[in-house]
């Protein structure tokens, strides 16, 4: 990530040294009505990365506001960046917008792992991505702060880093 934006290779592991990696599996049964349920609503993640074993449909991406299938390789992993990578990066890389539809003819089990931080670690745009021509966009916070602006701004269409932009 940072050498794409020719930054110095380690400005990220640096802000993240304390981090954690939680896995999530679930599993979403087949459903006869499929264009009426969703597995999982639209959401960001509030992670610094989101990696997902993608061996199955199901998961989709938005894009100017239309949603894609992620495509479907045998074991291939997708990677997802979260609201901390938007965060840290001061914009330019931008959290993605997903969420899981159902299936009508078969069963569905997603194994996704999240590498985020600890709750009272500080999260901030990293000052070689902040200048006088692209000042910071965003202010400092916690995880955990994120995650209570996060409940209590449930909002479709709203999400938690909303609340953290200057």
């Amino acid at each position: 990530m940072a050498r794409c934006l020719n930054a110095e290779e380690d400005c990220f592991l640096k802000q993240a040294q304390q981090g954690l990696t939680l896995a999530r599996f679930t599993f979403y049964p087949k459903c006869p009505r499929s264009e009426r349920v969703l597995g999982s609503r639209p959401h960001l993640d509030g992670s610094l990365t989101t990696i997902v074993l993608a061996d199955e449909e199901g998961l989709q991406i938005q894009n100017d506001n239309k949603w894609y299938k992620v495509p479907v390789i045998p074991g291939a992993l997708f990677f997802n960046c979260g609201d901390f990578a938007e965060v840290f990066s001061n914009g330019i890389f931008k959290s993605t917008l997903h969420r899981v539809v159902t299936n009508t003819a078969k069963d569905r089990t997603s194994v996704a792992a999240f590498f985020t931080l600890e709750a009272n670690h500080d999260v901030g745009p990293i000052d070689t991505f902040v200048t006088k021509d692209r000042p910071a966009l965003y202010t400092n916070f916690t995880p955990i702060d994120y995650m209570m602006k996060m409940h209590e701004n449930d909002v479709p269409g709203r999400n938690a880093l909303d609340f953290m932009l200057l």
